[in-house]
């Protein structure tokens, strides 16, 4: 009882508190009608990010801000009954909650998706049309209305929301959903058309979350995505929010060239850290404390001593956005695995066919690595002839054994497993290493299956430099500190990073975030938008000194490891 009550007093002062200094450091006037849209969410450590931007934009454009709910078919209905919409009126109204934050730093006005009688008419014509052409479940990943594609949204929300691995269409509950996400995308449709938005910003680009982004894309509004670790933007040319991937070479010649040595040797530093076993901000793995590339070896062999060429296939969590950047070649990854298992039947005698998933991470990733070992066992008991590696094997122990080819989408080991001359095939184009010749990239399935038919006469080149390159593009030249400048110290902080998401961050916000830092997240704001790119850059935070800061670091742990 009194820890509970001690909490609760706790938790008061800290919101006091925060409303109390976002007062202060946001009172920005708006003079017209133009609206800035923001995700209204329950994710604290967004809230700061979220609060700098729309000020910023509101700063530029003089417009209100209006906070949107994002989470309908995600984790509510798309209608809701009378108590939950009067608790929604009221919450807003006496600003409780999260909502006492949002206003605290300039948010005028709270909106939730009301579906009026002409949108559930338009949901049902559309539906009816689509289904009586017996779709199949690449045209529902390929889905568009009014020239807007919202397949993939659409697809990865019903995996997601319904924790399956594939849609089976046939399914009536199925049916009912593509009306209601139709019901929801015309309701922001109309929104746009009726309102005077002049940016919208949301936390995440994919499922459910991503139709007023896209739709706000198509229009041509200036749209964003953005966290402590990220600002993103999107429009009609890059509809995901990782879609900037297909630029990295180009960006690296425009401004890193005369640095190249510099970036490939801080690239490769951090790259062979984590392929020893390392994991952590440093090596991109932010959120794991499990290696893939442990030290420790399995006293058994895992791949079997014959003569077949092997190959393994590295699994991805089969409910986590299958379209983060783009379309692929299969509509989600079970079809992708249920197409290898097939071929691994044809090809007994000549391949060996091996599946390996990630090591278990615990915390709250456990939940959806459970689903991924059911699916993963329901594939592999339809498909006998694909061995099961166990997840904490290491890497580096099945490339010392001989792998000799990677199966993925568009996963990390893409540039993991290349490092280590192993060739990767992706089965997509939209993959973060397409820029480079690292990876084998079948444009098309029939491509696909002619690779995959003839492996024995592959011989791919993996050059070196390209591996880190690609590295020093994904880890190092987006900013990843645009708002802390060091995240690592920042996470120290608040004990750790899944505490990011709890009051720990408000503390660190009232105790640690001035002035100064509100005016330089403004500038660097500026800077990205100005630039033109996709991504949030050590560009626009003018941060190119840290290659030298790198290199000094790095050359002072190899002195001390020499000695």
């Amino acid at each position: 009882m009194y820890p509970y009550i001690s909490e609760k007093i706790k938790k008061f002062r800290t919101y006091f508190f925060l409303r109390k200094k976002n007062k202060l450091f946001f009172d920005i006037k708006n003079k017209n009608n133009k609206i800035n849209l923001i995700e209204y969410n329950s994710f604290h450590g967004s809230h700061l990010a979220q609060a700098l931007i729309s000020n910023f934009l509101k700063k530029r454009n003089s417009g209100k801000i209006i906070a949107y709910y994002n989470y309908t078919l995600m984790v509510s209905p798309l209608k809701i009954n009378y108590l939950q919409k009067f608790k929604w009126h009221l919450t807003s109204f006496l600003n409780l909650g999260f909502k006492s934050i949002y206003k605290s730093f300039g948010v005028n006005e709270f909106i939730r998706p009301e579906i009026k009688k002409n949108f559930t008419y338009k949901a049902e014509l559309e539906t009816k049309k689509f289904f009586k052409k017996n779709p199949n479940n690449n045209q529902i990943a390929n889905f568009k209305i009014n020239n807007i594609w919202i397949g993939d949204l659409l697809y990865d929300t019903y995996l997601k929301s319904n924790y399956i691995p594939t849609i089976n269409i046939k399914d009536k509950k199925f049916y009912i959903f593509f009306k209601e996400f139709l019901e929801l995308f015309f309701y922001w449709e109309e929104f746009y058309k009726k309102n005077n938005v002049v940016s919208t910003t949301g936390v995440h680009a994919c499922y459910s979350f991503g139709l007023p982004l896209r739709i706000s894309a198509h229009n041509e509004i200036p749209s964003y995505v953005i966290s402590v670790m990220s600002v993103l933007k999107i429009n009609k040319s890059v509809k995901s929010m990782y879609g900037y991937y297909g630029f990295n070479k180009k960006i690296f010649s425009k401004y890193l060239s005369k640095y190249k040595k510099k970036c490939l040797k801080i690239a490769k530093y951090n790259l062979d850290l984590r392929l020893g076993g390392h994991t952590g901000i440093d090596v991109g793995l932010y959120n794991r404390e499990i290696s893939s590339f442990s030290k420790k070896k399995y006293k058994f062999k895992v791949l079997a001593s014959n003569s077949k060429i092997k190959i393994l296939i590295s699994t991805h969590d089969f409910l986590d956005s299958t379209h983060v950047y783009g379309k692929n070649l299969f509509p989600d990854f079970y079809l992708w695995i249920d197409y290898l298992g097939k071929l691994s039947e044809e090809k007994d005698k000549e391949y060996d066919f091996y599946i390996k998933s990630h090591p278990s991470q615990g915390n709250k990733f456990e939940k959806y690595q459970e689903y991924t070992e059911i699916f993963v066992n329901r594939l592999i008991k339809k498909y006998p002839r694909i061995k099961k590696i166990p997840n904490n094997t290491s890497n580096n122990q099945i490339i010392s054994e001989g792998i000799n080819f990677v199966l993925t989408v568009f996963g990390s080991v893409g540039i993991e497993y290349a490092a280590l001359g192993v060739p990767v095939i992706n089965a997509t184009v939209n993959n973060p290493h397409i820029n480079y010749g690292f990876n084998i990239n079948p444009s098309n399935l029939k491509n696909y299956k002619k690779i995959l038919n003839n492996l024995k006469g592959i011989k791919h080149k993996i050059k070196k430099e390209e591996v880190y390159e690609c590295y020093f593009m994904k880890h190092f030249f987006w900013d990843e500190n645009w708002l802390f400048d060091d995240f690592k110290r920042f996470t120290k902080k608040i004990d750790g990073f899944d505490n990011l998401h709890t009051n720990r961050f408000y503390e660190y916000w009232i105790n640690h975030f001035n002035k100064e830092d509100l005016n330089k997240s403004f500038t660097r704001l500026k800077e990205f938008i100005d630039n033109g790119n996709y991504r949030l850059s050590i560009i626009d935070s003018k941060k190119i000194g840290f290659l030298n800061a790198s290199l000094s670091k790095i050359n002072h742990k190899r002195f001390l490891g020499s000695s």
